[in-house]
């Protein structure tokens, strides 16, 4: 735990700030006087409905799919199908192994089971960057590259109501790539606080952890609308805080008092540290066990 970490009251505040911009589903950029639209799944969906338009109108102009280019890379010897499933299993070990080290309780276990995690990660990167370069410019990479800057457009406005769009959609299509380049920073600066560790913060903080406990069974309790309506950071922090609840209901030890002294790295540590003991338990009274992809011997 680091010396300068801030105690909790002196965090509050700030995280209460943070959970605030959450609830009202944007975030203000003071300076540039932007507003930044927190998005739901569906709203994200839409943004990926532009992808597939680019798509199409890409393939007209005659550039390779990546279906085309890998074909012709097969029949050229300078890649193979096996190449791929190596892909394919390299990313199934990163996942596997990744949960597993979620719900290791010893933190000797957590590290080695990490450390190959991050070595497959280092031998995936490779492997994909092999590939990519090799596939060159291809429709769906072109798409890619153009539809996140929708993103700018879907998520920026004028007014706080979110009604009046800050592009009008003709000027956005006009954009050069710097001054598209300068709107990324606007908007990553702006949700920058919005970060795993503030979520984590905001899921231990005793006044959300009772909202959430009263909406355990009803998600409509805590923001009045159906789940498909909540944006990602709202669903993120009802979650982590859902998931809080259980295991201070679960656990045979309190959390953490909250004094003068009181860190939150100590609080998220004890429900990280609880929760891993209770989804052991669960998992052994199930009967269910997952090793490894990799036999490691623990001293």
């Amino acid at each position: 735990m680091s010396e300068t970490e801030p105690f909790f009251y002196e965090e509050i505040y700030n995280i209460k700030n943070i959970y605030l911009e959450i609830i009202r589903g944007y975030s203000h950029n003071f300076e540039k006087d932007i507003y930044v639209k927190h998005l739901s799944d569906l709203e994200r969906i839409k943004i990926i409905e532009k992808r597939n338009e680019i798509i199409e109108k890409t393939k007209s102009k005659g550039l390779k799919t990546e279906k085309e280019a890998l074909a012709y890379l097969i029949s050229e010897g300078a890649w193979d199908e096996d190449k791929d499933k190596e892909i394919a299993e390299l990313e199934l070990k990163i996942e596997d192994n990744t949960r597993m080290a979620n719900d290791l309780v010893s933190p000797a276990q957590k590290e080695a089971v990490l450390e190959l995690v991050k070595k497959d990660k280092e031998e995936l990167t490779d492997k994909k960057f092999q590939r990519e370069s090799l596939l060159g410019l291809t429709v769906e990479k072109y798409a890619d590259n153009k539809y996140v800057n929708y993103y700018l457009y879907f998520c920026f406005f004028k007014d706080e109501a979110l009604k009046q769009r800050y592009f009008l959609e003709s000027e956005f299509n006009d954009l050069e790539d710097d001054e598209i380049g300068s709107y990324f920073l606007i908007y990553n600066e702006t949700l920058s606080k919005l970060n795993q560790e503030n979520f984590k913060k905001i899921a231990v903080t005793p006044f959300f952890l009772n909202v959430a406990g009263m909406a355990y069974e009803d998600t409509r309790l805590f923001l009045d609308k159906s789940v498909l309506e909540y944006t990602n950071y709202q669903l993120e922090i009802f979650n982590l805080a859902k998931r809080n609840v259980r295991v201070s209901s679960e656990s045979d030890s309190s959390p953490p008092i909250i004094h003068s002294q009181t860190k939150y790295s100590q609080l998220i540590k004890w429900y990280d540290h609880h929760y891993a003991i209770s989804e052991m338990k669960r998992k052994e009274s199930a009967g269910k066990s997952r090793g490894v992809k990799k036999s490691i011997n623990y001293v």
